[in-house]
């Protein structure tokens, strides 16, 4: 059967990623992954998922991954980008480093990929149809959710277990909302299977008109929204509450106990005041160059200092950790401190990146606060 671009499909686009894929069964899983991670996944139900995060005593990130139950005893782990050096340690032997007796059994997923796909939410009807994911119009956006083809989409539906065995077995999908806190208007949608099905499943797609976006331009679309990214925003360098704020945590259980690094965890929701905030930046001033340009999309995850343009001598007030020159997009992200976030107030303040290479220089204005952030009230508090 041919297939013909579909005419209620015309925001939607995707990109294919190779992360790290995990398997891990067996009876204990709920519990032994409950007292390792900043999320609580004792109660979850089948078809429940989320992001979480393994973390350093002092509450720094140490590995972060998204997590799905696809049955009683059986949970996909998506290991996320980590900062560090190239022999850090898989999430396979991070995992093994804390499995004391319980039964839990890893299975690294290999020749499998990640297909991401976003669509504004007007569209989830037509996604529907040409997916075959029954009832997806009325999920809730923001919702993790493991989804199987044909099967009602619900907690507590029998869901397809993952197979490893038959070559041409379907791809596993998931509502897997990254973007949803920064914008109530677009859903998304991981599929999760061998290469050579996710092939067909790109195939399909573009057929039907869904736009293929590579890397690049998939990450400018993330940050215009202002949404943080793993290996980005989300590194070793912070904790995950200077990305996310007390009133709108999405990968931090509240209250929860046992893990390492609560304690850092608490006492910082209980102060209210992370050291750092999460900020979109929009560029001031000119086009980029093509040097400029070039180096913007090779980039990858930045480091860069910020300065106060009209105090240019002083300490950094923050990092560039994003930039979107793809898609004549002007926005980026940045990590502002706290002694500095008061800059955003006068319409004057500009940035200023500090440093050598193409992207010293760059200046920007303060475009908005990040959805997920509003350090004012947590003040006023």
């Amino acid at each position: 059967m041919s297939l013909t671009p579909h005419p209620s499909l015309t925001g939607a686009s995707f990109t294919l990623s190779s992360p790290a894929l995990l398997l891990i069964e067996g009876a204990d899983v709920g519990s032994f992954l409950n007292r390792l991670l900043t999320i609580k996944t004792a109660s979850w139900e089948v078809g429940e998922g989320g992001p979480a995060h393994m973390l350093e005593h002092t509450g720094k990130i140490k590995a972060s991954l998204y997590l799905l139950r696809f049955g009683e005893r059986q949970w996909l782990a998506q290991s996320l980008q980590r900062a560090g050096s190239d022999d850090a340690p898989s999430l396979t032997e991070l995992l093994d480093l804390y499995l004391f007796g319980e039964d839990v059994r890893f299975t690294p997923l290999e020749g499998w990929q990640s297909l991401e796909l976003s669509a504004p939410l007007e569209e989830r009807t037509a996604l529907e149809q040409v997916l075959s994911l029954p009832q997806l119009s009325d999920a809730p956006p923001q919702a993790w959710r493991a989804l199987s083809p044909l099967s009602p989409l619900s907690p507590l539906s029998p869901l397809s277990p993952l197979s490893l065995s038959e070559p041409q077995a379907p791809p596993a999908w998931a509502l897997t909302p990254m973007w949803a806190p920064y914008s109530e208007r677009i859903i998304s949608l991981s599929a999760f299977g061998r290469s050579e099905v996710i092939a067909q499943l790109v195939t399909t797609l573009s057929a039907i008109g869904v736009k293929q976006l590579n890397a690049v331009e998939w990450s400018a679309q993330r940050v215009a929204l202002g949404a943080p990214a793993h290996g980005y925003e989300y590194t070793s360098r912070v904790t995950p509450l200077d990305i996310e704020t007390p009133n709108a945590l999405i990968s931090v259980t509240e209250g929860k106990g046992c893990y390492p690094g609560q304690e850092v965890i608490e006492r910082t929701l209980a102060l209210g005041r992370a050291s750092r905030q999460l900020m979109r930046l929009e560029r001031d001033g000119a086009l980029l160059s093509d040097e400029q340009q070039t180096a913007g999309e090779a980039a990858g995850p930045l480091s860069l200092p910020l300065f106060n343009t009209a105090s240019p001598e002083s300490a950094p007030v923050g990092e560039l950790t994003s930039l979107s020159p793809a898609l004549n997009l002007p926005y980026a992200l940045a990590l502002i401190k706290r002694s500095a976030v008061a800059l955003k107030q006068d319409p004057h303040a500009r940035l200023t990146v500090g440093g050598e290479g193409p992207l010293s220089g760059l200046c920007f204005t303060f475009a908005d606060v990040c959805a997920l952030h509003n350090m004012e009230q947590s003040d006023e508090q």
